[in-house]
């Protein structure tokens, strides 16, 4: 998972940390400088999601109303508990609210989608995902989801189409917010595989199997689905050469 953040500002530029919990840093309008400086985050210390709540129930008791950054943030911290019932409460009610922030909104999308896939909602979570194009042009990562679930109702065609939505999009920025690599690079690929082999395309499923694989070259799951797709292709290709239907190869 990788994602972009503002990270590197000068000391005089007027700029400012706001907030008591997850500090969003403002700063006067000007040039920004996209650059690839990695940046890699291991957790050492504790986990403070407890002392986390603590200080967001504070906080919402002070403004007498959860909305906005401050009810995403809670939603947050109740999502990385596990109370998903409660986090798909605190993103349901901040996607009802009027404005916001577009990656806040997006995100709040995401989870809530596998909120419900956690409490056994797949119906609502299609819906999750689907909400996303209210506030942009449709991801990989969103395209991808709403694909596993044509996938997982044994839908091919359906999830066809959304894998392949996925492999157009997937060049598309996704701005200030955490996009999985994966959905952008060999998944929709893989997936797509296994949906062309499922209808007896044999031929695409190959294809976009070996597409996977320029991303995972020894990804032994590929390389095990390569085999047998390989196996099925020469035997239709020669019962069709049997046929007279093609050309037999030289």
């Amino acid at each position: 998972m990788t994602d972009r953040r503002l990270r590197l500002v000068k000391r005089d530029a007027g700029c400012r940390w706001h907030g008591r919990l997850h500090e969003q840093l403002s700063f006067p309008r000007g040039e920004v400088i996209t650059a690839d400086i990695a940046v890699t985050h291991r957790r050492e210390a504790g986990h403070h999601s407890a002392r986390n709540v603590r200080i967001l129930r504070k906080w919402i008791a002070e403004e007498g109303v959860a909305q906005g950054r401050l009810l995403f943030y809670y939603a947050g911290e109740c999502y990385d508990r596990q109370r998903y019932a409660a986090a798909a409460r605190g993103y349901a009610k901040l996607l009802e609210q009027p404005s916001g922030y577009r990656e806040d909104r997006l995100i709040a999308c995401a989870r809530l989608a596998e909120c419900y896939e956690r409490l056994g909602k797949p119906g609502r979570k299609l819906g999750a995902l689907l909400q996303s194009f209210q506030y942009d042009l449709p991801h990989a990562d969103f395209c991808c989801a709403i694909a596993a679930c044509f996938h997982e109702r044994q839908e091919p065609v359906s999830a066809i189409y959304w894998y392949m939505q996925a492999v157009d999009v997937s060049s598309r920025d996704p701005g200030l917010r955490p996009v999985p690599v994966a959905c952008r690079t060999w998944l929709p690929h893989a997936r797509l595989s296994l949906c062309y082999a499922h209808l007896g395309n044999w031929e695409q499923a190959l294809m976009h199997n070996t597409k996977a694989r320029e991303y995972l070259p020894n990804d032994p799951g590929l390389l095990a689905n390569r085999q047998k797709l390989e196996v099925v292709v020469r035997k239709e290709m020669k019962e069709r050469e049997e046929r007279g239907e093609v050309s037999p190869r030289k």
